[in-house]
């Protein structure tokens, strides 16, 4: 939702920028710097991301992650240049997590 704080106004008045899902759960949204909103869902008990425009709400590009999990924020300067980066990490250390340490449990 959308609304200007300065102005008192009606839930009704309010813009809505990502309706709501019919099976997913908005966990959270984070604005960044410039159109973007970072998104986060709630589907089949683990999140998922999606890169939105700030101002139309439209899906600019999911935000892949290694694998099943949940995530509880989304922060930083320039998180979203960097996140592939990150993610990537992320994934060698699942990798090694499956392999090496509970490789029954992945």
């Amino acid at each position: 939702m959308r609304t200007d704080l300065a102005i008192q106004s009606s839930p009704d008045t309010w813009d809505v920028i990502i309706p709501e899902h019919p099976t997913d759960l908005l966990q959270w949204a984070s604005a960044l710097a410039g159109d973007a909103l970072v998104v986060c869902w709630l589907r089949n008990v683990c999140s998922v991301l999606e890169l939105r425009s700030l101002e139309s709400g439209e899906l600019v590009r999911d935000i892949p992650l290694p694998g099943l999990g949940s995530v509880a924020s989304f922060s930083g300067k320039g998180a979203v240049e960097r996140h592939a980066k990150t993610l990537q990490q992320a994934r060698r250390v699942v990798a090694s997590a499956r392999s090496t340490l509970c490789p029954v449990l992945f």
